[in-house]
């Protein structure tokens, strides 16, 4: 099994090495309505959902779609010939299944000030709360989270890639690992207890991939994401909310310094947030709270209606 994940987090480390050519923000943004920033603000954590409760209904099933269609491919030009019958797509749902309970999924965008994400999960009213990036990153490097706080989870701290040629660039690293372990065992190399452990870790792997890639319809968004995941063996720790019609699994992230406080940089009222109250409210709300050096502003986004 050691090896099967060495394996796969050599990929995973040139992954990161790619995705930094995109170069990192100096301030990254939670979109939050009144109430989380409120909450967010006292009790200094974040909320990180579970995977399969995110806004974007079709995001597992965009990596499973584009992996099945990668290993057709990867399977006719394998070289020796993959000549066993795998049904990938059921291995793949078998992990899923269990997937809710591992990953959970901390959003950013890059953007202070975008009209989408006010209006797609505000409605116009919200808070976008500017966080610095780099300590953040920081306290996401596996080392430093597990000295800091070793019964929380593991984290990653990455883009969102919407481009489809990238994100195909991307899986076919796991796939290239997938192949081989098929063509070893095959072969007789390994044993099938081997063989399935080195399934269910891939494609584990994959999903926590896939967390991050979405349809280039969504690049408005200009997603970063930290995805937590949780050994599946050990309790659930997962808390739970109303979110409209809906019981929400989550889990809370603490963020905060040596001195209890949050790396946060500035707020962003948005368009129908912005009066005089809203502001002297956050002000004097962030002043008693420890974070006077907040800087504090309106949207630039004028809007009647």
């Amino acid at each position: 099994m050691h090896e099967i994940q060495k394996k796969t987090r050599m990929r995973l480390s040139f992954l990161f090495a790619y995705r930094q050519r995109m170069g990192n923000p100096e301030i990254i943004y939670h979109y939050t309505s009144v109430d989380a920033l409120y909450s967010i603000i006292n009790k200094g954590c974040l909320w990180a959902s579970n995977c399969l409760f995110l806004n974007d209904a079709e995001e597992i099933v965009h990596i499973r779609e584009l992996l099945l269609s990668r290993f057709e491919i990867a399977k006719e030009n394998a070289n020796p010939p993959i000549r066993m019958e795998l049904p990938i797509h059921k291995v793949f749902d078998d992990v899923m299944r269990v997937a809710g309970d591992v990953f959970f999924v901390l959003s950013f965008s890059t953007l202070s000030d975008s009209l989408p994400l006010w209006t797609g999960y505000f409605g116009d009213t919200g808070y976008s709360m500017g966080f610095d990036f780099e300590s953040i990153a920081r306290d996401m490097d596996p080392i430093m989270w597990r000295k800091k706080w070793p019964d929380q989870a593991i984290s990653q701290l990455l883009p969102v890639i919407y481009d489809n040629e990238k994100q195909k660039f991307a899986l076919d690293a796991y796939i290239d690992i997938l192949v081989e372990y098929i063509q070893e065992f095959q072969n007789g190399v390994i044993e099938s207890d081997l063989f399935n452990q080195a399934m269910n870790v891939i494609l584990i792997d994959v999903i926590q991939f896939g967390i991050s890639v979405k349809k280039l319809g969504y690049s408005c968004e200009g997603e970063y994401r930290i995805v937590f995941s949780h050994d599946p063996e050990e309790p659930k720790k997962a808390l739970h909310r109303v979110r409209r019609s809906e019981i929400l699994p989550y889990i809370e992230i603490d963020l905060r310094d040596e001195n209890r406080l949050l790396p946060l940089k500035e707020i962003v009222l948005s368009p129908k947030t912005s009066t005089d109250n809203d502001y002297r409210g956050i002000r004097s709300f962030l002043d008693t709270s420890g974070y006077s050096s907040v800087a504090l502003r309106s949207s630039a986004l004028k809007m009647r209606y």
